[in-house]
């Protein structure tokens, strides 16, 4: 079986996209449509499935303030949608009709080292241009979790042996590493191998560039867990599946290929849409 592709789950799932991000470029509505959709692909077409996106906003973007606005307003501000808050204060339900997708916010930072880290449920704003120690300590001393993400051509040499120190000093941490999949598969990333051997998840994720079209790849790419996830409490629900040993994490979806890859980073160089662009 080619654990990579789209494969039937069994009752009780969350399909779940790891790192997402909805530019302004790109509204609301689209998204949402895009990842119900990818997801759903992902998890065979089973209507039992639950499917996730953890979004984090970089700086710029304000998606989180939107889906207040939204979940507390009588007016359609996404259309077709309904936002429900959950128990969670950035944690959101998107409902319409009998289709349901659970949408947990969060922060995209960046480090003084030029790495970049995602932060879920931490209770206050994470502060950008710290290193990447004083980063994750400060997400975990506010209650959050922290998400390293592998980036193209960040995490090789001395960041490369950088990211292998905290693996080591973060184990046993409420703290992951994230593969996406703008990494093509012939593409080695060691710290993934040094992860699972030190017992440090690495979740997937699509992680969608600034680039016109590129977010037609959201929920193209994720992981898929064999327990559905509480929608009143979605973030507590999935660290706590996730910190099981005994949870299996199933690989979902494909990467970009080589040619795809390059062609991305060249025009994220030349031809990017603004974080602030409308």
């Amino acid at each position: 079986m080619n654990r990579n592709a789209s494969m039937p789950l069994s009752d009780g799932m969350t399909v779940v996209d790891g790192h997402v991000h909805v530019y302004p470029h790109v509204p609301v509505e689209t998204a949402l449509d895009i990842g119900f959709r990818n997801l759903e692909q992902l998890g065979g077409g089973r209507r039992d499935c639950m499917p996730m996106l953890l979004v984090a906003d970089p700086p710029g973007v304000h998606l989180a303030a939107r889906l207040c606005e939204a979940a507390s307003s009588d007016k359609p501000i996404v259309p077709e949608w309904a936002i429900r808050s959950t128990s969670e204060a950035y944690s959101f339900l998107a409902l319409r009709g009998d289709q349901r997708l659970v949408l947990v916010l969060g922060q995209q930072l960046a480090t003084a080292e030029k790495l970049e880290v995602l932060s879920f449920g931490a209770a206050e704003v994470v502060l950008n241009g710290a290193s990447i120690d004083e980063t994750l300590a400060a997400i975990e001393r506010s209650g959050g979790t922290g998400i390293v993400p592998w980036g193209v051509g960040k995490w090789s040499g001395r960041r490369g042996r950088l990211i292998e120190r905290v693996l080591a000093e973060k184990r046993g941490d409420k703290f992951f590493l994230g593969d996406n999949g703008g990494r093509p598969k012939a593409w080695p990333v060691p710290q993934f191998a040094l992860a699972q051997k030190l017992g440090i998840r690495v979740l997937r994720g699509t992680d969608p560039l600034p680039l016109t079209g590129d977010e037609r790849r959201i929920a193209s790419f994720g992981f898929g867990l064999a327990y559905a996830v509480d929608t009143e409490h979605p973030l507590e629900s999935l660290l706590k599946i996730l910190n099981d040993p005994r949870t299996q994490v199933l690989p979902l979806g494909r990467p970009v290929s080589v040619a795809q890859a390059i062609a991305n980073q060249f025009r994220l160089r030349f031809a990017p849409v603004s974080a602030d662009s409308a």
